[in-house]
This record gives C-alpha cells, structure tokens and sequence, in this order.
C-alpha cells in the first residue's frame, strides 16, 4: 500500500515537472531562447525554493493532528489561495519595479539578509508553529475551535461562527508559503523582470507542491517502516 502511494505520488511530481518543461519547449518555440531560459532557471529556483515548504506544512499537519484523510483538501485549497496571494504580490512587484526601477536594490539587500539569517540560524532552532504570527493573529482575531467530529472548515456553536483546526492549516499553507515567497520572488525577479517568466514560473512550482508533499510523506513514511523492520529483525 505504502509502496503504490509513493509511485502515485512520483508520477504525479512528474507529471507536474513534465508540463513545465512542457511550457519552456513551448516558450522557446514560440518567443526564443532567452526568454525560454529565464523561465527555466526562475522555475528550477522556485521549485527547489519549495522543498522548504514542504517540511514546514508537514510539521503544521503534524501540529494540528490532521487526519491523513484530509491532506487532499486542505492542501488543495491552501495551494489555491497560495496561488491568488503570489499573484497579488507579483503584480505589486512588477508594479513596483516598473515605477521604482531602484527597489531591486532593496530586493537584494532583502536577499542578502535571508540569506545571512539562514547562515547564522542555530541548529537546534526548530518551527513551532504555535509561535508563528500568523497562528497568534488568527486565534486573537477569529474564533477557533480544536473540536471538529465532523471534519469541516467551518461549525457553529451556539450561534456563533468558528474556524476549526482544517480552516486554520489551509490558513497558514496559504500564508506561509507567501512568507516563503519574500524572498523567492524577488530572486526571480533578478533573472528577469519579464512579467510572463516570473508569474508562470511561480505558477508551475506551487502547482506541483501538492504532490510533491505526499511524495516527501511517502518517502519519509516508507523510510520510518524500513527503520521499524529492521530493528525488530
């Protein structure tokens, strides 16, 4: 069972990468090669940008005690919203950059500051993501409920309106992989400023997170068992 869900989930990840390249064969036939080749490298950035990603939502999964029954969804919309936000942020950075062409100097100085965080980073730092601002504004500012039998989105309580455990992860995906983006974006925004390269390249990488997660789940799953098998041998 174990070993069908990761073949289901590999040809899925490739499914997703083969439409992309797809797209790059498409682009350079139709617009050339350059412009073909700066989707290509923004797309690669972005797609192993996203393996981050991954280890963040299964540690939020894992957090709120999602059953794996409602992966599919939850992750569904969170990457549906995650696209809308990247879209709008996209299209306040070409905005942007269009008026301010001297902005790309405060994207790199941003880059050089992720990437000087992630250098000095302790090893022993870990993601909670009951520390995270994004779960502190939600539960100050909406009524969250951890009781849902039913497994929805949304119940009601005596009249009142609360977002349950499955509202607050697609939330936080949607959220946190914008977070994510900060520092992405703009780094696709240094290959190039072509609007098509930098929406459809974003477009291409978070389309595939989704089966890219169970991939990474079945593959960590998998290697949990082989690890159980071979101590009780």
């Amino acid at each position: 069972m174990c070993y069908y869900f990761h073949q289901k989930a590999l040809i899925q990840t490739s499914f997703w990468v083969g439409l992309a390249f797809l797209f790059f064969g498409y682009l350079w036939y139709e617009d050339g090669s350059t412009i073909a080749v700066s989707f290509l490298s923004a797309y690669l950035m972005e797609w192993s940008l996203s393996i981050d990603n991954i280890f963040v939502f299964i540690l939020i999964f894992g957090f709120f005690k999602i059953k794996e029954t409602n992966y599919a969804r939850v992750l569904l919309i969170g990457i549906l919203m995650a696209i809308v936000l990247r879209a709008i942020f996209i299209t306040l950075g070409v905005a942007l950059i269009e008026r301010f062409h001297w902005i790309l100097y405060i994207f790199g100085a941003f880059l050089v500051y992720t990437g000087f965080k992630m250098f000095v980073v302790k090893e022993d730092d870990e993601y909670n993501p009951a520390d995270s601002p994004i779960y502190k504004f939600i539960s100050k500012y909406f009524r969250v409920t951890h009781d849902n039998p039913e497994e929805k989105f949304v119940v009601k309580r005596e009249g009142k309106t609360y977002l349950t455990n499955l509202m607050l992860v697609v939330m936080m995906l949607a959220v946190t992989d914008v977070v994510f983006a900060l520092d992405s974006i703009p780094a696709v925004f240094a290959i190039s400023k072509e609007p098509l390269v930098v929406y459809t390249s974003n477009i291409f990488a978070v389309l595939g997170l989704r089966s890219l997660f169970f991939y990474c789940v079945a593959r960590w799953t998998n290697s949990i068992t082989c690890s159980r098998v071979s101590r009780s041998y």
